[in-house]
């Protein structure tokens, strides 16, 4: 048994900084498994992708991530874009999709923790987020992969989710960015948003922007803030995936303010680079 499991697929992205690409592994459930390893041991990644792109496995076996691969005919693509200087302003374009995650697919995950991380609307339905929901003790959903939508010339979009009156109440943990947050609320005002998704009954939530982190303890109503320091716009990719599952980790034997304090600090370790961290963080003696 994992201590915590990431699915999702992991994505060959193109990432465009200042007009210079760079061909790299990504995906929210890759930049996320990175950062819990770091923190805990057995890190559990499902990812479905093609046989002739098993090479995007590589650096995650060596890291001692536990990798779960599931056949699909096509890959997650998708070309990032930074037309300036705002970390927050970027433009994404899907190149191709994996086929889509279905039931069957819930015996590959072993663990009670799950965080499911889709890129694409499509990937996952509302269905299995439901089904999962039985079986394990804490779930997690960076909520992305329901918002984001390609247009005709495929440009990623993003659009309020016809289904969270049904999904949101069955989440131990929300992940989103100021965006997203403010597309399902209605709400510019993050300290608003995040208190707003928390009456449908979510019991805690993290939202990422470039300014920091906030994160929010529904039961307690408590809400606490990180800032993020001066990251490169190459390091940029996976910084809400690298927050969330550094959180999640920390967050199995630390207090929510201990794990987002961990979090943040190895987001902003993670963004002075591209790719995912590959440190190790000594984590503290606390207990919940």
């Amino acid at each position: 048994m994992h201590d915590i499991s990431f699915i999702g697929s992991v994505s060959i992205d193109i990432n465009s900084v200042n007009g210079n690409e760079q061909i790299v592994p990504g995906g929210g459930s890759f930049y996320a498994a990175f950062a819990a390893k770091s923190i805990i041991d057995k890190v559990q990644l499902v990812a479905k992708c093609p046989m002739d792109k098993l090479f995007v496995f590589d650096i995650v076996k060596k890291s001692g991530i536990d990798v779960t691969w599931i056949d699909s005919r096509t890959a997650t693509s998708i070309r990032n874009i930074y037309p300036s200087n705002d970390p927050d302003l970027r433009i994404s374009e899907v190149i191709s999709k994996c086929e889509s995650y279905t039931l069957d697919d819930l015996s590959f995950i072993d663990s009670k923790i799950v965080h499911v991380t889709p890129l694409i609307y499509g990937e996952f339905n509302e269905d299995f987020i439901q089904q999962i929901r039985q079986t394990v003790d804490i779930l997690s959903l960076d909520v992305q992969g329901f918002m984001r939508r390609p247009d005709a010339d495929g440009k990623l979009s993003y659009y309020d989710w016809a289904r969270k009156n049904e999904i949101l109440p069955i989440l131990d943990v929300l992940k989103v960015d100021q965006n997203e947050a403010e597309i399902l609320t209605n709400s510019n005002e993050p300290l608003k948003s995040v208190q707003k998704l928390a009456s449908y009954g979510i019991k805690e939530i993290v939202l990422t922007r470039k300014e920091g982190v906030i994160v929010y303890i529904s039961k307690e109503k408590k809400t606490y803030e990180w800032s993020f320091e001066n990251p490169s716009l190459e390091g940029r990719t996976g910084r809400g995936d690298t927050c969330i599952g550094a959180y999640l980790a920390a967050r199995i034997n630390n207090p929510p303010n201990k794990a987002g304090e961990i979090a943040t600090k190895i987001t902003n370790e993670k963004m002075k680079n591209p790719g995912p961290w590959l440190g190790k963080y000594q984590m503290p003696p606390n207990k919940r």
